[in-house]
């Protein structure tokens, strides 16, 4: 039995296939964002009922972790921040509409485990993702301040750290104001 590819056009240009192939229309960068988030989501599920190393875990993962390659590579930035906002999704400060569905339980995850957002760097492993999705899979219950930093660095990962916000008071006594060090001072001559 021969199978044909189904033909997307009257010129017989075939249509793209699921299993893989170029798409001749590629994601825009916020879809490809959703997506992201959404095979994140099933990441988490099926690390919650399954260890890292069983194959529908190590290919759900596979799946985020090329999908976070993409988006990456396609941002150009040296990381890439992922935070909820409202009901917005921020990916290196570009807004991401939150669609109903999936994509809204790493949300659920993040206000859990008391995480602002993620920080992805350049040089993620596929494995550093897996302790993510384990890391979610946890009780959040009783967790101390530092958490996740704790657990991530018990499994190797050093790519992926936890969105800090930083206040910094306006305006410091003129007694404390911060003076710059010895070596960066300029003489006059």
């Amino acid at each position: 039995m021969i199978l044909m590819e189904p033909r997307d056009d009257e010129y017989g240009t075939p249509a793209p296939s699921p299993a893989g192939g170029a798409d001749p229309y590629p994601m825009s960068y916020p879809g490809l964002c959703h997506e992201f988030l959404l095979s994140l989501s099933k990441a988490v599920k099926v690390t919650a009922l399954y260890r890292l190393s069983h194959p529908v875990v190590m290919e759900a993962v596979g799946n985020s972790f090329a999908i976070l390659s993409s988006i990456l590579s396609a941002s150009k930035a040296p990381a890439l921040t992922i935070s909820s906002e409202q009901e917005n999704w921020l990916f290196n400060g570009d807004i991401v509409p939150m669609v109903p569905g999936e994509a809204q339980n790493i949300a659920g995850h993040f206000k859990n485990h008391a995480l602002k957002g993620l920080t992805f760097m350049t040089g993620v492993k596929s494995f550093e993702l897996g302790a993510i999705c384990e890391f979610f899979g946890t009780a959040p219950k009783g967790q101390k301040e530092g958490a996740f930093e704790t657990f991530m660095s018990q499994r190797g990962v050093e790519h992926i750290k936890p969105e800090a916000v930083r206040y910094i008071r306006a305006s410091a006594p003129a007694d404390r104001a911060v003076q710059p060090p010895p070596s960066t001072a300029v003489s006059q001559s």
